[in-house]
């Protein structure tokens, strides 16, 4: 049996269009078969040599060759045989036109790719078993509407979630009186630094357009319209623009312009803001173009996408088990366990499981998850869903235990790509699922636009694996490639914190109404506060502020300082209404207070009988307390100075 790929037959008769012929007993035949016509649709006729009219067939197409290798009768009559004529039937499919003049330019490819064929079709008995195993006995080819469909409906929610979250605190900590006014990242008016095309490229932001109380609810504006839209399946193109540079706006001041006498913006850039900037961007590869997709919804989403997708998922999952696995701190006995309660916020379900069974249990789950799921979201149909099946329930533990923001549902949306509609229609209910039982392939997209999709999406995996391989690295300075792409947030690292707190600081603010009266503790609305109750549920909507109070609180443990903290307590004593809504309802029954100050805290969970009655914490002092602080002739000053 030759190896080269044979050469082209000339045949008498000349059939309409393209007719491939293949083995009707084979399984594995019969399946690549529904497969390409999945691809090709109309455009190549398809079918097993056993049904042929071999009396009309081209000079030297024979029933006992085609018995041993596919064969593709072209429309002129030339014939294929081999690995030459699946290309050449994949290269009539709409768009592929370009896959049999490369197959053939490359040199050495035919021979390689026609040993590999024989290769396989010397194994096909034992090749179709092993398929029909893992990926089930269905042979239809896979569609993708539900999948799709719902990794863009949990994508909006995670932006709903996540604009709702900064609309309920956007004044509070960019306004102009705010904590971090979003003025102090851009510069000045008549500031010494020209702001030229190249500045919107260093930090990519609307706010370049304004940067008040108007320009801020702009912004959320068409964060809301964005989610909003890609929700509704209209425009979603034009949806994800919208969110995702609405999102982008805010996140991109973490890194702010040159020139701008700024560290940046501690209240964004964080892991689950770059997640979802990120998926938003490569989900414009798999959703459909135009005012109104229709059917278009019902194409098969590029595989160059899905690819993308997977990898970001496979990235974030494997780097967090690296992380873990790797670390000394991690791998210290009842990490996990010390983690569920020191983290920023945890929940009431990480208190519940903390030195229990269930938080040994997520220990080990979490690293088998990382190591695990990456490869198999890349595998046959049934291992794909054990695989997803293991993500969606490390995700789900995650939103169960602590307060992330949206990264969770961003995640398990991508993990919901990975599933092809016939999954979900064994899983759905029998009258919801068999309308899916027949999907349609829809292909329009032209030639130079798939090569120019899948190099893009090739160039995006690469700068995907050297950012995260420089991520978890030892050089701590980002490469140049990094830096170029690192502002925009289309590809990021992700892993957890590399150490696990001993302890869990917390920082408390007191106040008093009048001089005379007695000392009151502030609550922050997620942040654990002062009357030791159980931390909240979960939730999808993360208050940044009560998360960066965490941050405080770690670094006034190790005596350091954080900037906004300061100007916060004089916006208290002020009465700025924005700052004074960042804490609980009832904070400020008559207004500002008269006096503030700070004490410090170390917390531990109580015990299952205290948390029965609703005390989530034992504390104790660690002996730092700040000077209390008042407002006198407009200044704010040291009680007794």
């Amino acid at each position: 049996m030759a190896s080269d790929a044979p050469e082209p037959e000339t045949g008498r008769r000349p059939v309409r269009r393209p007719t491939l012929v293949y083995d009707g007993t084979c399984g594995f035949c019969w399946r690549s078969a529904l497969r390409l016509q999945g691809w090709t649709g109309d455009a190549v006729a398809i079918t097993p040599y056993q049904a042929f009219d071999f009396g009309a067939a081209p000079a030297g197409m024979t029933r006992d060759a085609c018995a041993e290798s596919v064969h593709l009768v072209e429309a002129d009559g030339t014939v294929r045989r081999g690995a030459d004529a699946c290309v050449a039937a994949f290269a009539h499919a709409p768009g592929r036109g370009f896959a049999a003049p490369l197959f053939r330019a490359i040199p050495g490819l035919p021979k390689l790719a026609e040993v590999g064929y024989r290769l396989v079709a010397g194994n096909r008995v034992r090749i179709s078993k092993s398929v029909k195993v893992l990926a089930g006995p269905d042979p239809t080819p896979p569609g993708w509407l539900l999948g799709r469909r719902a990794f863009v409906v949990l994508l909006a929610l995670a932006h709903l979630c996540a604009a709702w979250a900064m609309a309920g605190e956007a004044e509070a900590l960019f306004g102009p009186n705010g904590l971090t006014p979003m003025a102090g990242f851009f510069p000045a008016e008549g500031a010494d630094v020209p702001v030229t095309l190249g500045s919107g490229f260093e930090t990519p932001s609307l706010f370049w357009f304004g940067t008040g109380t108007a320009a801020l609810w702009a912004v959320l504006g068409l964060w809301f319209v964005g989610a909003l839209v890609l929700l509704a399946g209209f425009a979603p193109r034009l949806g994800l623009l919208l969110a995702a540079a609405s999102c982008l706006s805010f996140s991109a001041t973490a890194l702010p312009p040159t020139g701008v006498p700024s560290s940046g913006n501690p209240f964004v850039g964080y892991q689950w803001d770059g997640l979802l900037i990120e998926a938003s961007f490569l989900a414009l590869f798999v959703v459909p173009g135009g005012l109104r997709p229709g059917a278009r919804w019902r194409a098969r989403p590029p595989w160059s996408g899905r690819l993308l997708l997977r990898l970001l998922l496979a990235r974030a999952l494997f780097l967090e088990a690296v992380v873990r696995t790797l670390s000394v701190s991690w791998q210290q006995e009842g990490a996990f366990d010390r983690h569920l309660w020191t983290q920023r916020l945890p929940t009431s379900w990480a208190l519940d499981l903390q030195g229990g069974f269930g938080a040994g249990l997520l220990g080990w789950l979490w690293p088998i998850v990382g190591f695990a799921a990456p490869f198999l979201l890349f595998a046959p149909r049934r291992l794909r869903l054990f695989g997803v099946v293991l993500v969606l329930t490390q995700e789900w533990t995650r939103f169960l235990t602590g307060l992330t923001g949206t990264y969770p549902l961003v995640l398990a949306a991508c993990a919901l790509l990975a599933v092809d509609d016939l999954t979900f229609k064994r899983l759905l209910p029998r009258g919801v699922g068999c309308r899916w039982a027949r999907p349609e392939f829809v292909a329009t997209t032209r030639g130079f636009a798939v090569a120019g999709r899948w190099l893009a999406a090739l160039l995006l995996a690469a700068l995907a694996l050297h950012v995260s391989w420089r991520f978890v690295g030892e050089d701590p300075e980002p490469s140049a490639v990094q830096d170029l792409v690192r502002r925009f947030q289309i590809c990021n690292g992700y892993a957890p914190f590399p150490d696990v707190a001993a302890d869990r600081p917390v920082l408390l603010l007191e106040v008093q109404d009048t001089p005379e009266s007695a000392w009151r503790q502030l609550e922050p609305r997620q942040a654990t506060g002062a009357a030791l109750a159980l931390p909240p549920w979960p939730s999808p909507v993360l208050r940044r502020f009560d998360w960066e109070l965490g941050g405080v609180a770690r670094a006034a443990s190790e005596l350091r300082q954080s900037a906004w903290f300061g100007r916060m307590q004089a916006n208290i004593l002020v009465g700025n209404p924005e700052v004074l809504g960042l804490f609980a309802p009832g904070s400020f029954p008559d207004g500002a207070p008269a006096r503030i100050r700070v004490r410090l805290f170390r917390y531990r969970p109580a015990g299952p009988g205290e948390r029965a009655t609703g005390q989530g914490w034992d504390r104790e002092p660690m002996g730092l307390e700040g000077v209390p602080l008042e407002l006198r002739d407009g200044q704010v000053v040291p009680v007794g100075r």
